[in-house]
């Protein structure tokens, strides 16, 4: 990680730190807060996970700071989560570097001091792709199949989050059926001298064993 992006994350968690610091809980905070003084499994009108995240930070104090740390740490994590997928996709600094900006200036998550549900959704939605990114990319049917375990906790710990996140699951099985039809309909083709063949996408049709596997042999 290069100087200037991690003096950007000091800078911009030093101004949400004082700003945690000094101003009153919202409305909707102190909400969270009293639901974190009585913790469940699920509330009637929200899922827990926010109410988890206030009441390990009020472990140490009950005052606005600490109410609000989670968040905090969250917005690091975040920007470090960022920094490096984009390094790992482009391979560039500048690319990370501005990722991590762009993230920071988002207005919901430029708003790193209020703690809301957005905070542990965040995460495990960068979480969710992270994984699948580092799934997609992996020659290993070892890391493969450990990624899978990977994605499947990060999914269900947004089942505490909102129940609308699952809508993650929805786009990565989207995405799986997408890659399926591409190699069949390149298989069908049998253009095994194409730029697909190149890029190895026809090793997921071999890998279905009789039937497309066959066909493609």
């Amino acid at each position: 990680m290069s100087k200037r992006t991690i003096g950007f994350i000091v800078a911009i968690t030093v101004i949400r730190a004082y700003l945690a610091a000094k101003l009153q809980l919202h409305p909707d905070e102190t909400y969270y807060r009293v639901l974190s003084r009585y913790l469940d499994l699920s509330y009637y009108d929200h899922q827990p996970m926010v109410a988890y995240f206030i009441r390990l930070t009020r472990l140490f104090s009950d005052g606005e700071f600490f109410v609000r740390f989670s968040a905090i740490v969250a917005s690091i994590f975040l920007s470090i989560l960022i920094w490096k997928l984009a390094d790992e996709m482009f391979n560039s600094e500048s690319v990370s570097f501005w990722s991590v900006v762009i993230l920071n200036i988002y207005p919901v998550v430029a708003a790193g001091t209020v703690i809301t549900p957005d905070v542990p959704s965040f995460i495990f939605w960068g979480v969710c792709v992270f994984i699948f990114w580092r799934l997609v990319n992996s020659a290993e049917n070892v890391k493969a199949r450990k990624y899978w375990f990977y994605l499947g906790t990060a999914g269900w710990e947004n089942v505490l989050v909102y129940p609308g996140t699952q809508v993650v699951s929805g786009e990565i099985f989207l995405f799986l059926i997408g890659i399926v039809a591409f190699c069949i309909f390149l298989v069908s083709r049998d253009e095994k001298n194409s730029f697909s063949y190149q890029c190895h996408c026809p090793c997921f049709c071999f890998s279905l064993g009789p039937g497309i596997g066959q066909s493609a042999r």
